[in-house]
């Protein structure tokens, strides 16, 4: 799974996009053999996807200071 989820700053609010973030983790717990691949600005977005990434990169979108988060089945 590839996403960039809304961030909460340009479009919608903060707690709409924690709760996909929260949404994104809980799916990724129940699939099997599944990477899932996510930008986001959340300076915690570790902690409300409910795990460490493998590997996380720093990057920019537009002038948002974000990150790839990249989470491997092993």
């Amino acid at each position: 799974l590839i996403t960039n989820p809304p961030y909460g700053e340009r479009m919608g609010d903060k707690a709409a996009a924690d709760a996909v973030t929260r949404e994104l983790g809980a799916l990724y717990g129940k699939l099997d053999r599944w990477a899932f691949h996510i930008i986001s600005s959340a300076e915690d977005f570790e902690r409300q996807f409910g795990r460490r990434a493998d590997s996380r990169r720093e990057l920019r979108n537009g002038q948002l200071r974000c990150r790839y988060f990249e989470y491997f089945k092993k």
